[in-house]
Parts: C-alpha cells; sequence; structure tokens
C-alpha cells in the first residue's frame, strides 16, 4: 500500500503533474487501492476465523469421543 502511494508521488514529482484532473484520477485510484485493501484483509481475516471456529469444533468433538 505504502509503495504504490510512494510510485505515485513520485510519478507526480516527476512529471510535474498539477492540473485538478490528473490529481483527482490519482486520488480515485489511491482511494480504489485503499479500499481492496480492505476487502482483502477482511476476507483474510475471516478465512482465519471460520479455520479456527473448524479446529475449535473438532478438538471439542474428539474431547468428548475420549471422555465417552
Amino acid at each position: 500500500m505504502t509503495s504504490i502511494a510512494v510510485k505515485i508521488s513520485l510519478f507526480i514529482g516527476k512529471n510535474n503533474i498539477t492540473k485538478a484532473e490528473d490529481l483527482k484520477t490519482y486520488l480515485k485510484v489511491g482511494f480504489l487501492v485503499f479500499l481492496m485493501m480492505i476487502l482483502i484483509l477482511a476476507l483474510d481475516n475471516l478465512s482465519l476465523i471460520i479455520k479456527n471456529s473448524i479446529k475449535i469444533k473438532r478438538i471439542e468433538n474428539i474431547k468428548i469421543i475420549i471422555q465417552s
């Protein structure tokens, strides 16, 4: 995420982009990248939660089998 922001800022600095339209485009792209990163992190956390809940259920089933 930060590397993309650095590349965009370097590109703006090298090409002296000062037009409002170009800056709006970069802001839109940056915002979309930010939203995609949040989505990827949310899906990753969701998959970890699902995996952990499956592990907990398996452990509980094994404990029940051992006790009986």
